[in-house]
């Protein structure tokens, strides 16, 4: 999968800057990333974040469009987790910034003037920064740690997203969701377990 990628951005990209329509999007995230752990009891709720980035939409046939772009968005999770067998418990905000590139095939269909759009596709996402800011304790804000040693996460995630919008001219409303494939986590999936989920809602403006 990241070989294929990567030819397409090689391949296609350059073909996709000359003959693209560009936009400019931005939304609100609500990521509900998966966390579990064999050793605590977790409950999660939906953390607020934000995306921006530009897209381009290259035209292939009919209804037809290739879209990618360069994101900016934020997941995570924010959690409440209790030590099994002991009074130990912690919340915290799990924030994770990552730059994201998406390949969508896109399809819009013309209902007047306005117009509906579905789309999916995979996406690649590269890790840029993540904290843990904790809510109950004293304790200080504890950075993220990427990589491929044990306890280290996962600076790439790859994964599916899928929406659908509807533009008038030149704006477009989208619900968009994402999901990462795997454990972002370097530890056994029963030790800690961590997947990026996000819902989000966004406004494009096309120039």
């Amino acid at each position: 999968m990241r070989k294929l990628i990567l030819v397409f951005l090689i391949t296609v990209l350059p073909l996709v800057t000359v003959r693209s329509q560009f936009s400019a999007k931005a939304g609100l995230n609500l990521a509900i990333g998966e966390l579990s752990s064999s050793l605590a009891d977790i409950s999660t709720e939906p953390l607020l974040g934000f995306n921006a980035g530009v897209y381009a939409d290259l035209k292939i046939a009919g209804p037809l469009y290739l879209n990618t772009g360069i994101v900016y968005s934020q997941k995570g999770v924010k959690y409440e987790s209790n030590i099994i067998g002991t009074s130990l418990t912690s919340e915290a905000d799990m924030l994770v910034e990552y730059i994201e590139i998406p390949i969508n095939a896109r399809f819009r269909f013309d209902i007047g003037k306005p117009y509906i759009t579905v789309y999916g596709g995979p996406f690649v996402a590269f890790g840029v920064n993540g904290v843990f800011k904790y809510r109950n304790s004293d304790n200080e804000d504890a950075e993220i740690d990427f990589g491929s040693e044990d306890g280290e996460m996962n600076k790439t995630d790859i994964g599916m997203n899928a929406g659908f919008g509807v533009g008038f001219s030149s704006i477009e409303l989208s619900v968009n969701y994402n999901m990462g494939f795997d454990n972002t986590w370097n530890l056994d999936d029963e030790l800690l377990f961590y997947r990026n989920r996000v819902l989000s809602f966004n406004v494009a403006f096309k120039f």
